[in-house]
């Protein structure tokens, strides 16, 4: 998929704004556990990226949605997933 294809499917650029809006809350909740898990990642960029979503979403603009989708890694993706599974089952 291309950037232009990505613009104009917007069942697929709605999933990815939400998959990335779910992705900055899950680090929100991790909080500083995240630096630890993973320390060099920019969590401030994806928590600020999550505000972004989450409250300026009619000023979203769908260029900036495909760049931070074809700039992340799906393993990046996996492996905060499994660590924040990792660290909610240790919380409980």
């Amino acid at each position: 998929m291309d950037g232009t294809t990505f613009e104009e499917d917007s069942l697929v650029s709605d999933a990815v704004e939400r998959c990335l809006e779910r992705i900055s809350e899950a680090v929100t909740k991790l909080g500083d556990q995240a630096a630890v898990l993973l320390p060099t990642q920019p969590w401030h960029k994806i928590r600020a990226f999550g505000n972004v979503l989450r409250h300026e979403y009619d000023d979203i603009i769908k260029d900036r949605l495909w760049r931070s989708f074809r700039t992340t890694s799906l393993l990046w993706w996996k492996l905060l997933a499994q660590r924040c599974a990792t660290y909610k089952k240790a919380d409980n």
